[in-house]
């Protein structure tokens, strides 16, 4: 609710029992909300429900109230709508005559009011119409004399302005014919809008395949328990939690920055004691598994380095504290790190020092610096081709670099409003942007952007009120993006489209046993299709790691479900080394179909029509003759008169129906003589 409005009490139906009416401001929409008092009927004013108002007229003027002028009360008027004033309607461009037949005996009406003398008030007039005989109701004028605009003069648009007001906008397929119609020859049209093409079909609904997906936990024995003390300090910006097809990366609360990796192979309940780890020696700020290495990692900490580390084979038995390389370039700590999509060892680091540098891995070295940021760095984003890179800061901006051209952004528009923290990805095949952020009044919203012009989103959408920021993730194929957040138990997802309003809500998934810290999206490759899973991810809890799976329901899941799963991107495999990326190199990136080689395609198949139902066929002796009156042959009356008669014997047999004499009926009695009675 931005703002609320109280309507006077002259506009409002009281004929209904409207005693209030508000206007309430939306964020895109005026909602009315009337307030009425019951009563058993409405043809009669309720003259005590609505006392006399304030009139429109001032009580006095400028000069009188600067003179100190007593000035008399404000006068009322009554809400009755027999004893209300008529108000003039002010109506341009008109001639008597060219209004509706309705409208046309509203003004003669009207006119034969204002011929009342002055000496009459409106208490006497009333008092004196209600005395003498009714007056029947004027005769609607005939049809060629009421649509008088189509003997008027057309002009050469067809809107002069003989045409009545309200035809230019109700009729806007009309205008041309109306105008071409001219001359008392012309037959007359009637004045109702004629139906769109679009109308009177009812309402569209969008069809979503995913509307109605389907979240689960994987069962107890695909868990992670037992899980050490996790770190509770770290910054906003990072997502607490990295995970590949193979392993899974979390920081511990040990003081030194230790960043445990747990291998996926090996479920269930963790060894109590030391988990090993590597160890950064500072605190550990972000962190991000290399795309197309699955053992190498990167850590960013609070002294300005990134930490490379690679993981040896099978998992970590004990806990390393010299890493492969660091890369040092940034004079403050950095706050996120983020891999290229398509070329191997290209790294983008964001740091407080206002700067992104991004790094060629393969030489140590620091290629490019982007400037143009005036406050924190929220979070950084490549495009799926890896070409732009856009960044949302602490100033509300929301920023476009091409880094290969030029350091300074490219585009630069607003933000989220809010300065809690902020978040962006890329959709759509990098045509647009998503950004979550936080309004004015804490409200987590997430916002949709044209990557070609910034200055306003295309649509906005309010989540909720919470202090974490939303972290999205965005499905390419499925165009879906999921939203959750740090002590969250949804994961809200919703369908991007390139048509309004862009962002559909879908079914938002309630997580079973409590808030979560993070949840880590796999790329498409960990998704098993043949169980028409589209995302998988992994939900950090407190004591576990769960595993969650997201499908849509499918009659026929035993086939390959090819609209639901097109050829994905491969983003797995490098596309281009670093070299030849800052060489400006370009290439098409690599499709492959996630279509098992045992399955056959739903849109291959042979559809399957439901079995007809099963008729009982009659006997073969029964005839059905239709000459005249409907008659059966003889072997149908008495074949149904058999089994009444079998029906009623097998009853018959089934209750006994003994007369003989019952035992105690056998018995004999004492004389009554033989009593003896006490006295």
């Amino acid at each position: 609710t931005k703002g609320v409005g109280l309507v006077p009490k002259r506009a409002l139906k009281v004929m209904d029992g409207e005693v209030n009416r508000v206007l309430v401001l939306g964020q895109d929409c005026i909602v009315p909300i009337s307030y009425q008092v019951p009563r058993k009927t409405y043809r009669d004013f309720h003259a005590d429900v609505f006392p006399d108002t304030q009139a429109p007229s001032p009580a006095t003027t400028v000069p009188d109230w600067l003179a100190k002028i007593t000035c008399k009360p404000i006068p009322r008027v009554s809400l009755d709508p027999a004893r209300r004033p008529k108000e003039g309607l002010v109506r341009t461009g008109h001639q008597l005559g060219s209004g509706h037949s309705s409208l046309a005996a509203a003004a003669s009406q009207e006119k034969d009011i204002n011929l009342v003398p002055a000496e009459y008030s409106s208490e006497d007039f009333g008092a004196k119409i209600l005395s003498e005989k009714p007056i029947p109701a004027p005769k609607p004028a005939p049809r060629t004399k009421v649509n008088r605009w189509e003997d008027t003069s057309a002009s050469t648009n067809g809107l002069n302005g003989d045409t009545p007001a309200f035809l230019h906008k109700t009729m806007p397929q009309t205008r041309s014919t109306m105008a071409s119609s001219t001359g008392p020859s012309a037959a007359p049209r009637s004045a109702r809008r004629q139906p769109s093409r679009n109308e009177g079909r009812g309402f569209k609904v969008r069809v979503s395949k995913y509307r109605h997906l389907n979240g689960s936990v994987g069962s107890r024995d695909t868990h992670i328990t037992n899980l050490p003390p996790m770190c509770k300090t770290l910054p906003g910006e990072s997502e607490g939690c990295r995970a590949n097809i193979e392993r899974l990366a979390l920081p511990l609360a040990i003081s030194g920055g230790h960043l445990a990796i747990l291998e996926l192979s090996k479920r269930g309940r963790l060894q109590s004691g030391v988990v090993p780890s590597l160890i950064c020696g500072t605190s550990i700020m972000d962190f991000a598994w290399d795309p197309f290495d699955n053992r190498c990692i990167v850590i960013a900490c609070d002294d300005g380095r990134i930490r490379v580390w690679t993981v040896p084979e099978g998992g970590l038995h004990e806990s390393l504290t010299d890493p492969d390389f660091e890369l040092k370039g940034h004079t403050e700590k950095v706050h996120f790190v983020k891999f290229h999509p398509k070329a191997a060892g290209v790294l983008a680091s964001g740091s407080h020092d206002l700067t992104v540098i991004i790094w060629d891995m393969e030489t140590h070295q620091c290629k490019i610096r982007l400037q143009g940021h005036t406050d924190q760095i929220f979070s950084l984003a490549w495009d799926p081709n890896g070409v732009f890179l856009a960044t949302v800061c602490k100033d509300q901006k929301l920023r476009v670099y091409d880094p290969l051209r030029s350091e300074l952004p490219v585009q630069e528009g607003l933000g989220p409003t809010g300065t809690r923290g902020a978040r962006v990805t890329w959709v759509l095949g990098g045509s647009h942007l998503v950004t979550t952020g936080f309004n004015k009044v804490s409200e987590r919203q997430v916002s949709l952007y044209d990557s070609q012009s910034l200055s306003a989103p295309l649509t906005t959408e309010g989540i909720d009120v919470s202090p974490a920021i939303l972290i999205p993730f965005y499905d390419e194929d499925s165009s879906t993006l999921f939203l959750t957040g740090k002590g969250d138990s949804t994961i809200f997802a919703f369908e991007v489209a390139l048509d309004a309003p862009y962002l559909f809500p879908l079914s938002h998934y309630k997580c079973p046993g409590g808030p979560h810290q993070a949840v880590a999206f796999l790329p498409k490759l960990a998704c098993r299709v043949a169980e028409v899973e589209f995302a998988c991810a992994f939900r950090l809890t407190t004591t576990s790691v769960e595993p969650l799976s997201f499908r849509v329901p499918r009659l026929r899941s035993e086939l390959f479900q090819d609209d639901l799963f097109p050829d994905t991107r491969v983003t797995w495999q490098p596309a281009l080394t670093s070299e030849e990326w800052f060489a400006g190199v370009t290439r098409a990136p690599k499709y492959i179909s996630m279509r098992p080689p045992d399955m056959e395609c739903l849109s291959e198949a042979p559809e399957v029509r439901p079995p007809a139902p099963h008729v009982p066929r009659l006997p073969q002796d029964v005839t059905l003759d239709f000459e005249g009156d409907l008659t059966l042959s003889s072997s149908v009356i008495e074949s149904n008169r058999e089994k009444e008669e079998q029906i009623i014997n097998s009853m018959k047999s089934k209750i006994s129906n003994h007369h003989d004499a019952l035992p105690q009926d056998m018995f004999e009695g004492v004389d009554p003589k033989e009593w003896d009675e006490d006295v």
